[in-house]
């Protein structure tokens, strides 16, 4: 989102939903530990199985030691993406 977005929306970037609240606004973890592991395409802020909010690395192979804890202070867990069809 461009600065200029911003300024048009002051609300851009918070939960718009009372529980989305728990979801980190800034993912500096993430985004760190993505560009340290080529193997890992992507994240995202996905729902973990007991319902609370967890971070997703979407990886097609990825060595379980390598899986922190926790990024930005959400649980991790690894998905295997499906296929990407240019233009979608």
């Amino acid at each position: 989102m461009s600065s200029d977005e911003l300024n048009l929306r002051p609300d851009a970037g918070k939960a718009q939903y009372p529980e989305d609240a728990a979801a980190p606004q800034q993912v500096v973890e993430a985004e760190a530990f993505v560009a340290r592991h080529a193997e890992v395409l992507g994240f995202g802020l996905g729902v973990a199985d007991d319902g609370d909010p967890c971070m997703i690395l979407f990886a097609e192979t990825f060595d379980d030691d390598k899986v922190p804890e926790t990024l930005d202070g959400l649980p991790v867990r690894v998905e295997k993406p499906g296929p990407f069809a240019e233009g979608t």
